[in-house]
């Protein structure tokens, strides 16, 4: 079968039909062979597939959808009469996409994109307002998935052509220049504004081959809505839909003179829109843009009959200041402008119900513009460390030192096993500002190793993303170098790709910013190292080099330092980290969880506002004479003392948050009073982290009993458990 099953069967059988039938005609251009069907195989076959979500062809004149048969040696070109068509959604390996072997064993991810205004007009000399948008498609020789959470229109093609073609240039402009002479033949050659938008992501002003990144407000992108009609909302292939704008508007549009003024106008209109957004970021202003373009593309014949009911039907819902199709026949997708005066979520959960009926909502551009490019990675060469969360028992809380994250006084933890953060590291193939890889003399480049995320929002905000790259940007040289000089003679800064996952609620209190920076940290490490065999071993059998790492974690998050070892950890003053002995046996953590919501104060936040607590002075005295005392108990096995040292430490960290200015509190009133309760209980050991979660650490004998008794007190969700563990670990 030539496509994967996910396709319109229908399609399959029309794609062998015309590959077998007589009347092909094969044509040789460019040392390839293109096959023209006759007309009778495409009327007979076409119509049939057109309705379908999975079998819409979209047109537009001098775009060319290369598919190649599993043999490699023939490249198939549907060519009709009424222009040259191309597939939206096709979903096959990357590598029977042409015959270069180096596609082979990567996988790419690259974001979708639409054309905000200039379409057409980009075509002839003038420029275009261009979105990357998420979720990237991912497209890999082993599976394709196309279009997650997007659907037609939004850029398919041009994300083929990139797969298929990585091998032949190395930036943006070769890009571009390679997609040119695919077309060098078209009556109206492809801007390939779409393509520029993929590969260097963001919001653009693109005049290709040239492009810029738009400097936009949040507030201004948060108003505008993007809407995809679903597939019976007119996007079919009939006479005057956009198929025959492509092969007559489009050429005289280009090409004659009497659209000249058409043409600056919509050029002006562009530019004054760029300016509205960036500079005055006047609505007024540039919703006066838009409504020019949109004058001049109607009266020119660009705008399809459908296009236009749908922009008037959007138009006239409240709080609507202006709606503008986008794409081919500005009809791919709709972007519905807000009055200043409407709150946009409030406007979409109002007229959710009713646009679902017809439309399928894409979101705003804040929510989804893709500022990463495309880029690809080779998944055979990916790093997997798994690092567990550590639960204090004796509190990091307040520093001496913010910039290096040492504390005020030393700390104690129990790391656990199976709780905590994936990092998976990959090296990346990345396309815009390509980085070189020099660590001994002063860099060109500021930029230095770029992370690029995927599927790591369900956890991480762009706020915790971005503590991460400044993390890394202030550190990876110095690990580079470190890593040179213990014998990692390969040791060398690229870009990566990171996906993150954590097994536990994220900013909750249950410390998995500690685990997710120690498992970025050695992950991206052993990545960067080279010598991925020789950096286990060390990392395994040699402390000093373990707590070197740990060291690097902890100037992200300090308690981080504490996840490499295990299962009882101390971490001094003076910043140093080492496992501890301990004759209590073996523990099970009841992790109580009385909310899932991410805490109002970070626990940065409460680092730096516990400073003015009136208690914060005799703290770390405090803090030192309670890390002996439990040390001490530690050893010796004495569960009682140990119980009782653990759950006041507890207590007196947050009478820290309560004696702040202003005072603040994480500690629900359920949670407050289980806690009361259990801190007199003598069968386990209560700890409460930064957040309103508990930790009732027991003998594993007790667990179950415990587990079904916690999970019936008042305003608990669900009780977690996790034995305690030896620290970070590759999978």
């Amino acid at each position: 079968m030539l496509f994967k099953s996910v396709i319109d069967p229908r399609f399959t059988a029309w794609a062998a039909t015309v590959a077998s039938n007589d009347s092909v005609t094969v044509i040789e251009r460019r040392n390839e062979k293109y096959l023209k069907p006759c007309d009778r195989c495409v009327k007979t076959y076409l119509p049939q597939l057109v309705p379908s979500p999975r079998g819409v062809f979209s047109t537009f004149l001098g775009f060319v959808k290369r598919i190649s048969f599993q043999s490699s040696q023939c490249t198939l070109f549907i060519v009709h009469n009424i222009g040259i068509l191309l597939l939206s959604t096709l979903s096959f390996p990357v590598a029977s996409w042409g015959s270069n072997a180096e596609t082979s064993g990567m996988t790419w991810s690259i974001p979708g994109k639409v054309i905000l205004l200039g379409e057409y007009s980009v075509l002839s000399e003038g420029e275009a307002v261009c979105c990357a948008l998420s979720p990237s498609r991912v497209l890999s020789d082993a599976d394709t998935v196309i279009d997650p959470g997007l659907g037609l229109g939004f850029g398919s093609s041009s994300a083929a052509w990139i797969a298929a073609h990585s091998h032949e240039w190395i930036n943006i402009e070769q890009a571009w220049n390679r997609f040119q002479k695919d077309y060098v033949d078209s009556v109206v050659p492809p801007s390939g504004a779409d393509l520029i938008t993929q590969l260097a992501g963001g919001l653009l002003r693109i005049k290709p081959p040239k492009y810029s990144r738009l400097d936009v407000s949040d507030e201004i992108l948060s108003r505008m809505i993007l809407l995809q009609p679903l597939p019976d909302q007119g996007r079919h292939v009939k006479e005057n839909t956009f198929v025959n704008l492509a092969s007559s508007a489009v050429d005289r549009f280009v090409h004659h003179v009497d659209f000249a003024s058409a043409r600056e106008t919509m050029i002006s209109a562009t530019s004054a829109f760029i300016d509205a957004i960036t500079i005055h970021k006047n609505s007024k202003d540039y919703i006066g843009a838009m409504q020019s373009f949109i004058a001049v593309a109607a009266g020119a014949g660009l705008e399809t009959h459908q296009a236009k009911e749908i922009r008037e039907s959007l138009g006239s819902l409240s709080g609507v200041a202006i709606v503008k199709g986008c794409g081919a026949g500005f009809h791919d997708v709709f972007l519905v402008v807000l009055q200043e005066s409407v709150d946009p979520s409030k406007w979409l959960a109002m007229q959710r119900s009713q646009l679902a009926q017809k439309f399928k909502i894409i979101g705003s551009l804040k929510d989804r513009r893709a500022d990463q490019g495309a880029y690809s990675t080779d998944s055979g060469s990916t790093v997997s460390v798994f690092a567990p969360v550590n639960i204090a028992w004796v509190k990091y809380m307040g520093k001496k030192d913010s910039q290096n994250n040492l504390p005020l006084n030393p700390s104690l933890s129990v790391t656990l096993k199976n709780l905590g953060s994936t990092t998976r590291v990959t090296p990346v193939r990345a396309i815009a500002n390509k980085i070189a890889d020099d660590i001994t003399g002063d860099r060109a480049d500021q930029t230095g190793q770029r992370l690029f995320w995927r599927n790591s929002s369900q956890w991480l905000d762009q706020k915790g993303k971005k503590r991460i790259e400044t993390y890394w940007r202030r550190i990876q040289l110095e690990i580079c170098r470190w890593l040179r000089d213990e014998g990692f003679d390969r040791a060398h800064i690229h870009d990566i790709e990171v996906n993150t996952e954590n097994s536990v609620p994220e900013s909750t209190g249950i410390a998995t910013s500690a685990s997710g920076f120690a498992a970025f940290t050695v992950a991206a490490a052993a990545e960067m190292s080279g010598d991925l065999e020789k950096f286990h071993a060390r990392f395994t059998k040699d402390n000093e080099f373990r707590a070197k790492l740990a060291r690097f974690s902890s100037l992200g998050s300090g308690s981080s330092i504490r996840s490499f070892f295990g299962p009882f950890v101390q971490w001094t003053a003076d910043g140093d980290v080492a496992q501890l002995p301990c004759r209590l046996g073996d523990l099970v953590d009841c992790v109580v969880i009385f909310s899932n919501e991410k805490k109002s104060v970070s626990s940065s936040d409460a680092h730096r506002r516990v400073m003015t607590s009136a208690q914060i002075s005799t703290r770390p005295q405090q803090a030192l004479e309670r890390f002996n005392w439990i040390k001490k108990y530690l050893e010796q096995g004495d569960f009682e003392n140990a119980r009782v040292q653990t759950a006041q430490e507890a207590f007196n960290m947050h009478e820290l948050f309560e004696t702040s200015i202003p005072p603040f509190s994480y500690l629900v009133p359920e949670a407050r009073a289980l806690a009361q309760k259990l801190a007199s209980e003598p069968n386990g050991i209560l700890t409460i982290d930064a957040g309103t979660n508990l930790h009732w650490f027991v003998r594993p004998a007790d667990v179950e009993r415990w587990r079904a008794s916690l999970a019936k007190e008042k305003g608990v969700l669900r009780v977690m458990t996790d034995m305690s563990g030896n620290g970070i670990r590759f999978l």
